[in-house]
């Protein structure tokens, strides 16, 4: 039982580590003010119409 929930645990925190980095970043420039949400939209759409026109 133990060894199961430790290895849960385990599977848990590697996949929760790198979602907790970005969202700690994410927050840490929503505090120096800058609009990371915005920055990514406007990254996306940009990516977006490449792919849909390339020329």
């Amino acid at each position: 039982m133990f060894f199961l929930l430790s290895f849960v645990f385990s599977i848990l925190d590697d996949f929760l580590k790198p979602i907790i980095a970005i969202v700690a970043l994410v927050l840490i420039a929503q505090i120096l003010g800058i609009d990371v949400i915005h920055m990514a939209e406007q990254f996306i759409q940009t990516q977006i119409q490449n792919a849909i026109s390339p020329f």
